[in-house]
């Protein structure tokens, strides 16, 4: 479920070149996986390569630079952290 406001960035947009060697340093990673039942808050910024696994929810304005592998947290901040394990989310508005 995604909020408004997101970017999901599978790129740079631009190059990063070592002066000297003439070396690229920000290889072009175009993947972002994001599984099933996570819910993204509005203005989050999920970077390339990152991986967000199932039954997760990335807080409001979060920027996700890192890949996680533990199923039903809570991220948030910037960068993003685990700020709570072991949690369900419903879509369901009343409560």
């Amino acid at each position: 479920m995604f909020s408004t406001d997101i970017i999901v960035m599978t790129g740079d947009g631009h190059k990063l070149i070592d002066k000297n060697s003439g070396e690229i340093l920000n290889n072009k990673q175009n993947t972002v996986k994001i599984s099933k039942h996570v819910w993204v808050g509005r203005g989050a910024v999920i970077c390339k390569g990152v991986e967000i696994p199932a039954n997760c929810v990335i807080g409001t304005r979060a920027l996700v630079t890192k890949s996680f592998s533990e199923e039903n947290i809570i991220l948030a901040g910037i960068p993003a952290r685990i700020i709570k394990h072991d949690v369900l989310w419903d879509r369901e508005e009343n409560f």
